[in-house]
């Protein structure tokens, strides 16, 4: 190898050794994001949000109860008329851990993983999701609804 050759290998080493703003890409995305692109079509098809039950299809079998290895869920039923509906849904997620057993065990698939990824609480009981069932529905529930703020 002559010196020439030694010098265009050095010469190419430095170009890469030598650290400028434009050679390197952001990865980093500015959270709250800016121009709000982050949607749940964005999330790969495996992900995991968190446990939701739909309360529509839900006939209060209680499998999920005994399935859960952290006791994570509870309901109130409601046993005045015929059949039995739930009045209130419980799902506490600081102790669920999304091992999916209660989604796989429910015969009416009525407990499904939404793709929601954000979650703010100040406390123990705001991990605590409370589902409503259909004595609830008249009334529109306002604990669910997240505000946006653009900021430019």
């Amino acid at each position: 190898m002559g010196l020439s050759q030694a010098i265009k290998i050095i010469k190419l080493l430095l170009k890469y050794l030598i650290r400028t703003t434009s050679r390197y890409k952001g990865i980093v995305e500015r959270y709250p994001d800016v121009v709000s692109a982050k949607t749940s079509d964005d999330l790969f098809p495996t992900y995991k949000g968190y446990l939701r039950n739909d309360l529509s299809k839900c006939t209060a079998c209680g499998d999920c109860l005994t399935l859960c290895p952290v006791e994570a869920l509870s309901f109130v039923e409601n046993e005045s008329s015929t059949e039995v509906k739930i009045e209130e849904f419980n799902i506490d997620l600081g102790r669920c851990y999304s091992c999916g057993l209660c989604v796989e065990k429910c015969p009416e698939k009525s407990l499904f993983f939404s793709k929601e990824f954000e979650l703010h609480a100040t406390n123990l009981n705001g991990l605590v999701m409370k589902l409503h069932g259909e004595a609830f529905k008249k009334e529109k529930d306002i604990s669910r609804i997240r505000t946006y703020d653009i900021r430019r």
